[in-house]
């Protein structure tokens, strides 16, 4: 009975923390942050992908091992960095606007990532 309750409590650990961070995310300051939240999403989701798929390609990955490699690099940021960011009194607005554009925007990517790879017949 508390291992069931310990594991349905570690399940909601991300959906709580989305939420959290969604209570305190601010629309007005993204043009603030416009700069930095563009470079961030864009090296996130599309640059560091393409650098390292290519990369693992060359060093001769194939299948389920690329698979894994692109979900690695081409996944959104982690919803556990708005937290270290508050932590370390960082800026927490903008790590809340990287993990939920990030989130947002690596629907697209990442179908576009797998399209690209199977098209090519990597995956």
């Amino acid at each position: 009975m508390a291992e069931e309750m310990i594991t349905d409590l570690s399940r909601c650990g991300t959906p709580v923390a989305l939420i959290a961070m969604g209570g305190l995310f601010k629309f007005s300051i993204i043009k603030k942050n416009l700069k930095a939240l563009t470079a961030g999403v864009s090296f996130r989701l599309i640059v560091i992908p393409a650098l390292m798929i290519t990369a693992s390609i060359a060093f001769g990955f194939r299948g389920k091992a690329l698979t894994g490699l692109m979900c690695l690099f081409a996944a959104p940021c982690a919803v556990s960095s708005f937290n270290l960011a508050v932590i370390m009194d960082s800026d927490r607005d903008l790590t809340a606007q990287l993990v939920v554009f990030t989130s947002l925007f690596s629907l697209g990517t990442l179908f576009f990532w797998i399209c690209l790879l199977r098209g090519a017949e990597f995956i």
